[in-house]
């Protein structure tokens, strides 16, 4: 069973902060790679970083059968292994989207050197793992795949010569994860799906290969080499190369290209920095600093992004949801348990025309959740129109940082819509499937 030590030397630099991120660590710009593994190996069983990683994983019976497999196998499993266990229970799209979310939130790590699909769960994790594990484990008949979804899947790899392309598509990419990485870049995460890809490549400052590295695993990306009939050997690093080299950017001149490039400016910040001798900086960089201990140097979080965090990636009783009213008291319910929020005012209102509104307010700084069970028993044009109303009055009237959480069971809404709403706010849409 490996620990989180064991799993970290593979990365590079870039996807190491990425874990910092993901932990809530702070403290690393001015680390080499050394320091960074070394701090995320000395603060990774905190109890603050085990609350945020617990927190930031989707609780979901899905979720759990990933889990239960990995534990079962002693925290380590090939990754066609895990898929057809998982497929006989789910669905390949239910099976994709949360494998690749515990991916991002670095809860699960890939062998990204050997040529090996091999998973692996850091035994640090285990504890949590077992608690959703327990919580939400659930035996149900697999689900159907959409022979339509695979069609037009298909259709649209047709049409694919870029890496904007590839990005806009259904079957790579999601709003919520590109919203994410927008996120934590702290830039804008409102518009249509290709305004989102496309700030995030152009307004990044951040080379492409980092950003393919963080939204894709290695497994994923030997996916997308067979897709296109290209070599699915060699490191993560080569797949990236090689899939850029024959899906190139739109606008490649806007586009930083070496990872390198950004490995070195790191090193030379680093003892520029702490000015110090090469041998002194690395005594220095080898230091571990208690995470309660690190100076804050970046921006803290908005109030509206760690809502957002939470609610995308929390599960719900979806059974017990009937109405907005239901959804409502139940998102309340889940916000008044976030650590993060326990020194806020959170009220919930509930309006005349059943728009319920949660408002939040932490020292000034003000959030709404305007929240929407989208009934298909109800018109669905009449429908549209009171929850893009809702989200402008509640613009103009609360706070310009609304989230829009839509359940939407079966579901009704197209991309296109989500794309719609999301230029007007911050936009979560959860369907049935999700929380099975």
């Amino acid at each position: 069973m490996k620990s989180i030590k064991d799993l970290l030397p593979d990365k590079n630099v870039p996807s190491l902060i990425h874990v910092c991120k993901n932990l809530g660590l702070r403290g690393y710009t001015k680390l080499r790679k050394e320091g960074i593994v070394n701090l995320i190996r000395e603060n990774v069983k905190n109890p603050q970083v085990q609350e945020t990683i617990k927190y930031s994983i989707p609780d979901n019976g899905t979720v759990a059968l990933i889990l239960k497999s990995l534990i079962d196998n002693k925290n380590e499993l090939k990754y066609a292994d895990l898929r057809n266990d998982i497929l006989e229970k789910r669905s390949n799209s239910t099976f994709r989207d949360n494998y690749r979310v515990l991916l991002a939130k670095s809860f699960i790590f890939e062998d990204e050197k050997s040529e090996d699909d091999v998973l692996y769960l850091p035994k640090e994790f285990s504890d949590i793992a077992k608690e959703v594990i327990e919580k939400r484990i659930q035996e149900e008949e697999p689900e159907p795949e959409i022979e339509e979804v695979v069609e037009e899947q298909e259709q649209e790899k047709k049409i694919i010569s870029t890496i904007n392309q590839l990005l806009y598509s259904k079957k790579f990419t999601s709003v919520s994860g590109i919203q994410k990485e927008l996120m934590d870049r702290n830039l804008k995460i409102s518009g249509t799906k290709n305004q989102l890809i496309e700030r995030l490549l152009y307004e990044s400052n951040e080379p492409i290969q980092n950003i393919l590295g963080i939204l894709f695993g290695k497994i994923e990306l030997k996916e997308i080499c067979r897709d296109f009939n290209l070599l699915v050997s060699g490191t993560k690093d080569t797949l990236i190369d090689r899939i850029l080299e024959n899906l190139p950017p739109t606008h490649p001149d806007k586009v930083k290209s070496s990872i390198q490039e950004v490995e070195i400016v790191e090193g030379a910040v680093a003892e520029e920095v702490m000015g110090v001798a090469s041998g002194l900086a690395e005594e220095k960089v080898s230091e571990i600093q208690p995470v309660e201990l690190i100076q804050e140097e970046e921006p803290q979080m908005k109030i509206v992004e760690i809502v957002f965090n939470h609610l995308n990636n929390a599960w719900i009783d979806y059974k017990t949801i009937t109405d907005n009213k239901s959804l409502a008291g139940i998102i309340n319910t889940s916000l008044r348990n976030l650590p993060n929020l326990r020194d806020a005012e959170i009220h919930r209102v509930d309006k005349v025309r059943e728009e319920p509104i949660i408002t939040i307010d932490k020292e000034g700084e003000v959030a709404a959740i305007f929240v929407w069970y989208f009934d298909k028993k109800k018109g669905y044009k009449a429908q549209m129109q009171k929850i893009s109303l809702g989200i402008m009055t509640y613009s103009a009237q609360i706070s310009k940082d609304v989230i829009c959480y839509i359940y939407d069971p079966e579901p009704k809404l197209s991309e296109e819509d989500i794309e719609t709403f999301s230029s007007l706010s911050f936009i979560i849409r959860k369907t049935e499937r999700e929380f099975k």
